[in-house]
């Protein structure tokens, strides 16, 4: 069992990041040890979770959702409900209430129940969870429910909003006021649809872009504009719309139609996050082959856009990794990740074939400084050259940055995990015997008089800085 125990980055880091970047190092800073949101049942590859998403709340505390999927093939002897549930935690990662079941059901044998549960919380703490159900080969069937704050179990949860049919892959997301959009592929195309905050349609179905397109994501502005992205044609596109699915202007290249290094470059697996000015951010994997060797190259770009639509600043989040197509390393998309000092930050794992697999993050400040580079979030000794690793995911805002992921060790059940980081300005700290370890550069102790010179020292420099 993971325990909670809070602690201070190393001295030399904190350092670091406070002379490059004073107002957003804190991001990272301090963190609670990772905690299990839950374990299957079954310690066979039979049961999995198929999918899970995360939210930050306004009070520093964060949700999270999950669809978890037992697969009754042939002379499987044991039945475990398929459902999809959430869990809240306050802001020092412990549970808030009963977990919610908000779907269950006995699928019959080799059916796929529930799956791609996405999460996302307004302004006061309410929740709309979208998900999908009862489908094969995208034929699914789209739901969407809108939880109140105060909802603490299930007797309290209203009805799931049927939405659509013959679906898959489906994103949403919520303004400050509890408004919502969602976008899901269908057949080979991709559509949105926009809802008022009681749950009433704003919009009719919207297809994002005339031909096929893959990977649909969404984000909203705190005031209301919506960022729908895709991939389509080995590129990633996006398009601005109003709440009731008007279109503002034309669609776009979420890389901003830069010139190209190659022309067998290929972008996919978008995701779009918005900032509290009205500008979003925009991410993408980029892959670039290389004829001459078996050694394509995968990066993770990104590119932030202003509130009027023009492009702000281009972000490279991921050093070269051999391609995630190769037998040698498994690279996962990434997931973004925006609060409301703009900063920007993105994971994703690598998985070496007989190697220890790696959780990255990699974030920006609001000025495009790095303040977190490829920094390894899930210590390597919790995971084996034999660890299963699922895409990890983030949320941040509010003071908190909380990522989440699922793992599986031999013979053991799948485990979906949580790692949640509070900002040490946020005016809400931990209470005395709160559990902060204070550490030195080298692990381990108190921070003596050279680290409170050094930090003095570092505070002179941020001074003569802004000077």
């Amino acid at each position: 069992m993971l325990n909670h125990t809070w602690r201070r980055a190393p001295l030399v880091v904190a350092i670091a990041s406070a002379i490059s970047a004073p107002t957003s190092a804190a991001m990272l800073e301090e963190s609670l040890s990772a905690i299990n949101v839950r374990t299957l049942e079954d310690p066979t590859y039979n049961q999995s979770f198929n999918g899970y998403d995360v939210a930050v709340l306004p009070d520093g505390g964060f949700a999270v959702v999950w669809a978890e999927q037992f697969s009754r093939g042939y002379g499987v002897e044991e039945n475990w409900p398929d459902a999809v549930q959430l869990q809240r935690f306050d802001e020092y990662a412990q549970p808030v209430g009963e977990t919610l079941t908000l779907y269950e059901t006995e699928a019959a044998a080799g059916s796929l129940a529930m799956s791609a549960p996405s999460l996302a919380a307004d302004a006061t703490g309410d929740l709309v969870v979208a998900w999908t159900t009862q489908g094969h080969f995208c034929e699914d069937d789209l739901f969407v429910q809108r939880i109140d704050g105060d909802v603490v179990s299930d007797a309290d949860l209203p009805a799931p909003i049927p939405v659509t049919t013959d679906v898959c892959e489906p994103d949403i997301a919520v303004d400050a006021d509890g408004d919502f959009a969602v976008v899901w592929k269908t057949g080979n195309r991709s559509a949105l649809r926009t809802f008022s905050a009681d749950g009433s349609a704003l919009s009719s179905r919207i297809y994002l872009t005339n031909g096929s397109s893959d990977s649909p994501t969404v984000a909203i502005s705190p005031e209301g504009t919506i960022l729908a992205g895709w991939s389509s044609g080995y590129l990633v596109y996006g398009h601005r719309y109003s709440l009731d699915g008007t279109p503002l202007g034309d669609e776009f290249r979420l890389d901003t139609d830069r010139e190209l290094q190659d022309s067998s470059t290929v972008m996919d697996e978008p995701s779009v996050a918005a900032d509290t000015e009205g500008g979003f951010v925009a991410l993408w994997n980029q892959l670039q082959p290389n004829i001459s060797t078996s050694e394509d190259v995968r990066t993770i770009r990104a590119q932030r856009w202003h509130a009027d639509g023009t492009p702000g600043a281009a972000l490279q989040y991921g050093d070269s990794a051999p391609d995630r197509y190769t037998h040698d390393v498994e690279v996962s998309a990434a997931s973004l990740g925006v609060n409301e000092r703009g900063e920007a930050a993105a994971v994703w794992f690598r998985d070496p074939d007989e190697k220890v697999p790696e959780f990255k993050i990699t974030a920006f400040d609001g000025d495009n400084a790095i303040i977190e580079n490829e920094t390894q979030f899930v210590p390597g000794s919790e995971l084996s050259t034999d660890t299963t690793v699922r895409k990890p995911r983030i949320a941040t805002g509010y003071g908190t940055t909380v990522m989440i992921w699922a793992q599986r060790e031999p013979d053991q059940p799948y485990e979906l995990n949580a790692q949640s980081y509070k900002d040490p300005s946020d005016p809400n700290p931990p209470e005395d015997g709160g559990g902060f370890v204070e550490s030195s550069s080298g692990g381990g102790g108190a921070l003596g008089p050279l680290a409170s010179l050094l930090m003095m020292l570092a505070g002179f420099w941020r001074w003569l800085l802004r000077r």
